[in-house]
């Protein structure tokens, strides 16, 4: 509908009085009106189908480009699809992969993503990484306190792990996010959370 037919409703609402004399052209006015305020209902109704059609043609334009994701522990695809708004099967698919199969911690995933659909993939996944730490902490009564650890001749990470309190890989990742915990050198500092339990159980 024209907007310039909706300027008109006022004009032919005013008209109906003075037409009361002569039924015929009063009639015609009410059949014009009622057509204008019918037209105006389903403009209204398909308002929100319009701005939706609008949202997905933009974000058609956006560009895109391959976003390279490494695999954390506890992640899915299932979990990024959940995270994207997208089938898992979708990025099985542009990577390869069984969407049913298990993808492995430390393997790199490609997804065609935009600008605003990777902030919203990382922020889901921030999201999700402290919802995790979070309940391993509870479960343990908590960070004591955390200690820097100088690696040794023969130590790895799983070993210096296991010593402190039996901790996750991806706890001991948590703590240590820009160092290749799967390549330490002797000398190398890395960060160990003490947990509560385990300072309470040597007491």
């Amino acid at each position: 509908m024209r907007h310039r037919d909706l300027l008109r409703l006022p004009l032919l609402l005013a008209f109906l009085p003075a037409c009361s004399g002569d039924p015929e052209l009063g009639g015609a006015l009410q059949a014009a009106a009622d057509r204008v305020m019918a037209e105006a209902i389903v403009v209204e109704a398909m308002e929100p189908a319009r701005l939706a059609l609008e949202e997905v043609a933009a974000t058609e334009l956006r560009p895109r480009q391959a976003y390279v994701v490494e695999v954390r522990s506890g992640e899915s695809l299932a979990l990024y699809g959940r995270w994207l708004g997208v089938i898992p099967e979708a990025i099985a698919e542009q990577n390869g992969l069984d969407p049913y199969g298990r993808i492995d911690v430390g393997q790199r995933l490609k997804i065609e993503l935009d600008a605003a659909a990777q902030a919203k993939f990382e922020t889901a996944r921030a999201a999700f990484s402290k919802g995790r730490i979070d309940r391993f902490f509870k479960q343990r009564g908590g960070v004591h306190r955390v200690i820097e650890h100088k690696v040794e001749r023969g130590e790895t990470v799983l070993g210096i792990a296991r010593r402190n309190g039996r901790l996750p890989l991806w706890v001991m990742r948590h703590y240590n996010p820009s160092r290749d915990l799967d390549s330490l050198a002797v000398g190398d500092t890395i960060k160990v959370p003490l947990m509560a339990d385990r300072v309470v159980s040597q007491r």
